[in-house]
C-alpha cells in the first residue's frame, strides 16, 4: 500500500478573511485534517493511540502559498508521510484546485507524547506501507529567530472554544493570534511556526512582532514562558 492519502474538501466562508484570501489557520486546519484522517485509516489515529496513553502533537509546521484559494470552492488535499526519525514523523502536504493546479504545499513535524506526563516519547508507532519518496521541500526546518519584547503587540487568554481533544490550545489558533496582532489583514505567501510549550484554558498569550524586509517574525509567551516562534512571509 502506497503511503499517500487524498481528500476532496469544500471550503467555507469562514475559511477566508475579509479580503477573500484563505486564512493561514484555515490552510493549517485543512492540512491537519487530512493528516488525522490518514492516520485513522492506518489505525494510528488519535482514538487508537489514546488507548495506549499516547497523543500526537505538532512540533513544527510550514506552508507556502502559490495560488489563490477559490472562495467557498472545492480543493483536493494530499498528504504524504516521510520515514520517521528516532523521535519524530515528518508529513508533507499539497493542495490543488479542481483543475489540478497547485495552490499550496506544506510540511510538518509530529511527535508522540505520553498523555499523562506530557513528556516526549520515542517514535514507536510504525507506518505500514510503501513510501512515495518525494518531498515538499529540499531543505529542513530552520531555527526561527526569537523576537525580544517587553510590551506585547497582542495579548489574549485561551478560551474554552479554542481547546482541542488533547486539552490544549489547538495549533491553528496560534496563527489566528499572530494575524490578530496586525491592525489590518496582511497578505502572505508563506508561514512557519515552531511550538515550544502548550497553552491551556485560561492561559495568557503575549505576542511580540518585528518586521523585516520580506517577512515578519513573531514570538509568543504563555504566562511569561516562551511557547512559540513564527515567521510570516510577505
Amino acid at each position: 500500500m502506497l503511503l499517500r492519502y487524498e481528500e476532496t474538501i469544500n471550503l467555507r466562508a469562514n475559511d477566508f478573511s475579509c479580503d477573500h484570501a484563505a486564512k493561514v489557520s484555515a490552510i493549517l486546519d485543512l492540512m491537519q485534517t487530512v493528516a488525522q484522517n490518514h492516520s485513522r485509516s492506518l489505525n494510528m489515529g488519535e482514538e487508537e493511540l489514546r488507548k495506549r496513553d499516547i497523543l500526537w502533537v505538532l512540533a513544527k509546521m510550514r506552508i507556502t502559498v502559490v495560488g489563490k484559494f477559490p472562495y467557498c470552492g472545492t480543493v483536493k488535499a494530499v498528504t504524504i508521510p516521510q520515514p520517521k526519525t528516532r523521535t519524530s514523523y515528518v508529513r508533507d502536504y499539497y493542495v490543488y484546485d479542481v483543475n489540478g493546479g497547485l495552490l499550496a504545499k506544506g510540511s510538518s513535524v509530529w511527535c508522540l507524547v505520553n498523555a499523562e506526563t506530557r513528556r516526549l516519547m520515542p517514535a514507536i508507532i510504525e507506518y505500514v506501507g510503501e513510501y512515495v519518496g518525494t518531498k515538499a521541500y529540499d531543505d529542513n526546518f530552520a531555527l526561527i529567530p526569537s523576537v525580544e519584547f517587553d510590551a506585547p503587540s497582542y495579548s489574549c487568554y485561551v478560551q474554552n472554544s479554542e481547546v482541542d481533544v488533547n486539552g490544549h490550545l489547538n495549533n491553528t489558533r496560534y496563527a489566528d493570534y499572530i494575524l490578530n496582532s496586525f491592525p489590518e489583514p496582511v497578505p502572505f505567501s508563506g508561514f512557519e511556526i515552531s511550538y515550544a510549550k502548550e497553552a491551556v484554558k485560561g492561559d495568557r498569550i503575549d505576542i511580540g512582532l518585528k518586521e523585516y524586509d520580506g517577512y515578519w517574525l513573531a514570538s509568543g509567551k504563555v504566562n511569561g514562558d516562551a511557547c512559540f516562534r513564527a515567521k510570516l512571509l510577505k
